[in-house]
């Protein structure tokens, strides 16, 4: 009898030292691959840094910056949820509310420390797969030309400026300065996507740039009413020189009035006139002369990187765990709303607990 106490004891002893051993492992490994992921972070901001002074005219190098770009959001949205995973094991409470909430939304739920190393390890291994394809495109970045540097000062406030939109700005920019005799005299760019998406946002910072400033004459902006109006308000500025419309359809698109609008531009004098519509409605992408720009919501770690920063602002998430906890759960629940991030991250800012 004693035997067998002592026979199970031991193998009790020896399974509890090797699951000891097991997580000391699986935490080396998830510790290691955390400053993988950092360091692969931290080159991907260079190359993407170095970008953002380059004006970019391939598409091709437009799409692998955007594939970068996005792999850079998933990297850091990665490094986040590590961090406050941490946090939240704090408290028996913190897994039953994850347990519960998970019911209510009918999600699958991961369990223990094995998903979220093998989630990491995936992710690493993706980025460094990213990085090693991107050799070719930092070569060829080297070759375009500098940007005009804005005053620093204009970056200090994200909610005055464009979040995740750089490619589509791009594309926007070289539609605009593009000069092809095979065109027709009137080129027309439609850019489509739900409301409050930033279709007007991207247009306006295309507009302010200083080589769009300095191509273009003259700058119009209609809404759909204005088109029936706008002829009289052209006749009394219209001269030589190029021009920009940019019309905005905010509800259903009057195709008389743009039919109207239309020949009237094709008779006016000037050496080329640039047109770009937007609004939600796919009906608009049969009055371009190119491919539309779709603009699509935020994905869940693009949002989350730009509802970080306006929600902490100059705080550090790192020294305030459970509100980037709660502050993460939130975002996950807007659907990617930038007024709603706006709403929020005040709400956070003026009253950093997790209580309020």
């Amino acid at each position: 009898m004693d035997f067998l106490i002592s026979a199970v004891a031991s193998d009790l002893v020896s399974r509890f030292i090797s699951s000891l051993a097991q997580n000391y492992r699986n935490d080396t490994s998830k510790e290691d691959d955390r400053r993988r992921l950092e360091r692969i972070l931290l080159r991907m901001h260079s190359v993407i840094e170095e970008s953002e002074g380059r004006h970019i005219k391939n598409q091709g190098m437009l799409l692998q910056l955007k594939l970068l770009t996005e792999g850079f959001y998933l990297g850091y949205y990665m490094l986040d949820k590590i961090k406050l995973q941490a946090s939240e094991k704090e408290g028996i409470e913190d897994e039953r509310f994850r347990f519960i909430d998970a019911i209510r939304k009918h999600t699958p739920l991961a369990f223990g420390r094995r998903s979220t190393a093998t989630s990491l390890r995936g992710v690493v291994e993706g980025l460094e797969s990213k990085i090693e394809d991107m050799r070719e495109f930092v070569m060829l970045l080297g070759s375009y030309p500098f940007l005009t540097r804005q005053p620093y000062s204009t970056y200090l406030y994200i909610e005055k400026c464009m979040f995740s939109r750089r490619i589509e700005k791009e594309q926007v920019i070289n539609f605009l300065l593009s000069i092809d005799h095979h065109d027709p005299y009137v080129s027309i760019l439609p850019i489509i996507g739900p409301q409050r998406i930033g279709k007007k946002t991207l247009v306006q910072h295309a507009c302010q740039d200083e080589r769009v400033c300095n191509f273009f004459s003259h700058i119009f902006f209609f809404k759909e009413d204005d088109l029936k109006i706008a002829e009289l308000s052209l006749n009394s500025e219209a001269s030589s020189g190029k021009y920009l419309f940019v019309i905005e359809f905010i509800w259903d698109v009057d195709e008389a009035a743009w039919t109207k609008f239309q020949l009237y531009l094709q008779n006016m004098a000037g050496t080329g006139i640039k047109v770009v519509v937007i609004g939600a409605s796919e009906d608009i992408a049969k009055f371009g002369t190119t491919e539309p720009i779709r603009l699509k919501r935020l994905s869940e770690e693009e949002y989350w990187y730009y509802f970080k920063a306006l929600a902490f602002g100059s705080m550090d998430p790192d020294e305030h765990p459970k509100l980037a906890s709660l502050g993460m759960q939130l975002a996950a629940e807007m659907n990617g709303s930038f007024l709603g991030a706006t709403l929020v991250a005040e709400l956070l800012r003026s009253n950093p607990s997790t209580q309020f």
